[in-house]
């Protein structure tokens, strides 16, 4: 009678079948981009004339993806070396867009940024302050200098208000706007409650998950849950230090959802991928 094995042998041969269908499907997507590949080289040319093209400047962003503001930062005039004036971000979009100005080197810099937690955002931007336009453009991913070296300081009185104000009036237009959520693959919340028997709070948000599940796939809640540690026989643990999007991507892995989103991988990070996979399963 061959001996039985342990739990840890269990783990590790399931971990090595779930490398081993993750390795095949990702061949076959390899083998279909590759069937698609040589689909595209063997198609005879596109007419020309056949294929209706609009011009750019007859397809409008809408005004719906247009922001005009009239921005006023006070007590500009009387700045001093190094002082920076930052303008309350103002929510477009879901996107937070805000301006600041600086005096340094007895120059007024000007620069402009945006952030979203939700999109990446791309947008143009045309700024007047006085008679002096910009034009430049803006993303979600970096702050954007205008100008560290905008106006000579002894202009910028000459431009300011009767009250030491500075008066910007901006247009921004959204030209990209990409959701970079990650869809949410299975539920831990509140409906699953009668099917588990253990509830785990990362930030006061809650899972609800099962121990023998969980102690199966991990090393770390085996310990928690069958080691006589006191945790065991709560049905309420709090996790300290983690974050709740980041613990979601992790129980999917641990449920057997691929922990990648294939539609906008890129070639590159596909193929690489695909060598690690056959390194781990070889070894």
């Amino acid at each position: 009678m061959p001996p039985k094995k342990t739990a840890q042998q269990k783990i590790n041969e399931k971990i090595q079948k779930e490398m081993e269908v993750i390795r095949k499907e990702l061949q076959e997507i390899k083998e279909n981009q590759g069937a698609e590949g040589r689909k595209r080289d063997g198609d005879p040319p596109e007419n020309p004339a056949a294929k209706r093209t609009v011009p750019e400047e007859q397809t409008p962003i809408p005004l719906a993806k247009r922001v005009f503001r009239k921005i006023t930062l006070k007590n500009v005039s009387i700045m001093r070396e190094g002082d920076i004036i930052h303008n309350p971000g103002e929510n477009h979009f879901d996107t937070v867009w805000n301006f600041s100005v600086c005096r340094k080197n007895d120059y007024l810099g000007v620069a402009t940024g945006m952030s979203s937690n939700s999109h990446l955002v791309v947008a143009d931007l045309k700024m007047i302050i006085c008679d002096i336009s910009v034009k430049t453009t803006l993303t979600t991913d970096k702050d954007t200098w205008i100008s560290a070296r905008f106006l000579k300081w002894d202009e910028v009185r000459g431009i300011c208000n009767e009250h030491g104000a500075l008066v910007i009036e901006a247009e921004v237009v959204f030209t990209k706007m990409e959701d970079t959520r990650k869809q949410i693959l299975r539920n831990f919340d509140s409906s699953m409650a009668k099917f588990s028997d253990v509830t785990l709070v990362v930030q006061n948000q809650k899972f609800y998950v099962s121990k023998l599940f969980l102690a199966a796939q991990s090393t770390y809640f085996e310990a928690l849950f069958l080691n006589g540690f006191r945790e065991s026989e709560q049905s309420e643990i709090q996790l300290h230090g983690l974050d709740p999007n980041d613990f979601q991507n992790y129980l999917e892995a641990l449920y057997g959802h691929s922990a990648i989103n294939l539609e906008k991988l890129d070639k590159k990070v596909l193929k690489e991928l695909l060598r690690k996979c056959d390194v781990v399963v070889l070894d």
